[in-house]
């Protein structure tokens, strides 16, 4: 992380640039209330002293005049009213920059984050970098500004009261040059430290969500409960946070002291200067005004410098969220961008030509120089044992990945040549780890094809039908509408319920690629048949891609792929596979015994 002086001008510059692009008009009220607020303070104290000055030299006059005194008090009702509207205003135009603000980085954040590479989100340090960018929020943004304008405000109320005072005392100026620059050095190291230690902790961060998530989402609490884990990861969480509270803490003893020598020197070497104007002004080389004046303007001062040096460091720190946030941008999105649209004439070949792949982060190929051609409308079937690259082949074919090297084609075209929302509009894929959508029983259907069917109760319906899970969503209690999962919803389904609904919502989509990546693993295995016969007839003209680790789903394609270790060792027909006698041979015979009977296919 840089943290210098440069990157951190570069980040407030980005800032003020967001900010411009979306209110213009706000950041200039903000800009033009910190210029008015700065002068207030001396102006006030300068009318203060020109009161009791005023006030001392009618009281000492024979005939007593009141104007001088009311022209004053008038002046200072002014600056008094000016400050009040400032101040309310200045909080309106920070509440309605911080939505605003809030709006677009969070939008941005999603947006970019949604064009990255799958691959991207398996790098341990994305993830740190994205939980960083998620607490970078608009409130965050809009502090940010906060900091900058009361540094700016701050500064110039310092330089101004700093100047009535030195014209009242001149040996104002050598206090504030002597006892300023350490405390403010000091300071700054203190908020750097403290910055970098808010960005190591990215990770451990994220461990203590992982453990407040096991302990209290329902997907995990019955397991852990079950398990007794609750008293360990309650430690775990316990001694991160307390390693937090324990690095804060010498942060937080290093700042006392600081602040304390800064008070303690300001006030005695004030003082000083305030007993030595008081004996001056005895003598008569002083006002009354004088002395009153510098007795509450050097207290202003001093209270401003503090306030200066703390809106410097917090907008240091600031600034390296800021960073942080940059950082996430960083991240590249996919690699290409592309016009060429995929049409709705797509046939679905695809086209694999010595085809790498390795994951970030590790040194072993997952794919290696795989070439595999699959014929428009072709059932294909991807078999092997657990690790050998089916499941990574299926997401480099639908482009959720991109190749280390080679080439995936669909209709002999690139897949990196074609712009990606086309491509996916062509192809439907049901995860083995798919998603469970807190959302009604008919747009979890409608997700599908979300464009085109979202609120069409009878396009979704009909897929319902087709995928023959209309009966089952007719019986929850509100039918369609029943919202399902636990976050919103007081409905559940069970696992293999979830499944139909997600082979529903594939065949939700006109695409003309299907991939099934173990999509009934919560089936029995009759289940199982019976749902690819009917998946079979649905996907009638679609190009399929089948992964499943039974042999009796298997046999149904047109070709069964047999992969081992990254590469294609064989491929055929179930019967020409078993007649060879190979690898997938000796894979059938390990999983027949294993696996009841169904029926023999028609």
């Amino acid at each position: 992380m840089d943290s210098g002086l440069r990157s951190r001008a570069r980040a407030l510059r980005w800032v003020l640039r967001l900010t411009w692009e979306i209110a213009p008009g706000f950041l200039i009220g903000l800009i033009s209330i910190a210029f008015i607020q700065s002068g207030i303070p001396a102006a006030l104290a300068w009318v203060a002293k020109s009161l009791i000055d005023a006030v001392v030299i009618e009281l000492d006059a024979s005939n007593p005049n009141a104007a001088p005194v009311m022209f004053w008090l008038w002046l200072g009702l002014g600056l008094a009213a000016v400050e009040a509207v400032s101040r309310a205003v200045r909080e309106y135009l920070s509440q309605r920059l911080a939505d605003e603000l809030n709006v677009k980085v969070t939008t941005e954040t999603l947006k970019h984050a949604a064009g990255l590479e799958i691959k991207v989100f398996e790098d341990l340090a994305v993830q740190d970098s994205l939980d960083r960018a998620k607490r970078m929020t608009g409130k965050r943004v809009t502090a940010l500004l906060y900091q900058g304008f009361g540094s700016i405000t701050s500064a110039l109320q310092v330089v101004s009261l700093a100047a009535v005072l030195v014209a009242i005392q001149p040996l104002t100026l050598l206090v504030v040059g002597l006892v300023t620059p350490p405390f403010l050095i000091v300071r700054w190291i203190l908020a750097r430290r403290a910055a970098d230690l808010e960005y190591e902790r990215a990770t451990k961060r994220r461990w203590t969500m992982y453990f407040m998530e096991l302990l209290t989402s329902q997907k995990s609490v019955a397991e852990t409960r079950l398990l007794g884990l609750a008293p360990m990861l309650i430690q775990k969480y316990h001694a991160l946070m307390v390693a937090f509270a324990d690095e804060n803490s010498l942060i937080y003893r290093s700042t006392l002291r600081a602040v304390l020598i800064f008070s303690l020197v300001s006030v005695v070497a004030f003082y000083g200067l305030l007993i030595e104007l008081t004996l001056r002004a005895l003598n008569g080389g002083a006002t009354l005004g004088d002395v009153a004046v510098f007795f509450a303007a050097s207290a202003q001062l001093r209270s401003g410098l503090e306030q200066c040096i703390n809106l410097l460091t917090g907008l240091f720190q600031g600034t390296l969220h800021v960073s942080a946030l940059k950082e996430f941008y960083q991240n590249k999105t996919r690699g290409r961008v592309s016009t060429e649209r995929v049409t709705d004439e797509c046939t679905g070949a695809i086209t694999l030509e010595k085809v790498d792949f390795t994951y970030p982060g590790s040194s072993v190929p997952v794919l290696k120089e795989v070439s595999l051609e699959i014929g428009a409308g072709e059932t294909v079937a991807l078999v092997g044992e657990n690790g050998c690259g089916k499941t990574t082949l299926a997401k480099l074919m639908a482009r959720l990945y991109t190749p280390n090297s080679g080439r995936i084609t669909l209709d002999g075209r690139d897949l990196q040549e074609l712009e990606i929302r086309s491509l996916h509009r062509q192809i439907s894929f049901i995860f083995q780890k798919f998603t469970l959508y807190e959302a009604t029983a008919a747009d979890n259907i409608a997700y599908g094809d979300w464009q085109n069917i979202l609120g069409d109760r009878a396009q979704v319906e009909k897929v319902a039908q087709t995928a023959g899970v209309h009966d089952m969503l007719t019986s929850m209690p509100e039918g369609y509408d029943t919202m399902l999962g636990r976050a919103f919803g007081k409905f559940d389904l069970s696992g293999g319920q979830w499944q139909k609904l997600a082979v529903a919502r594939a065949f939700a989509r006109p695409s003309a690629v299907l991939i099934l990546d173990e999509p009934t693993a919560a089936l029995d295995a009759r289940s199982e048949y019976e749902l690819f016969v009917r998946a079979r007839k649905l996907a009638e003209g679609r190009t399929t891609i089948l992964i499943s680790h039974r042999f009796s789903t298997v046999s149904m394609a047109d070709r069964i792929v047999v992969m081992d270790e990254g590469r294609i060792i064989e491929q055929g027909s179930h019967t020409e596979l078993l007649n060879r006698g190979g690898h997938y041979a000796e894979l059938y015979k390990l999983h027949d015994r294993q696996m009841p009977a169904v029926p023999s296919q028609d």
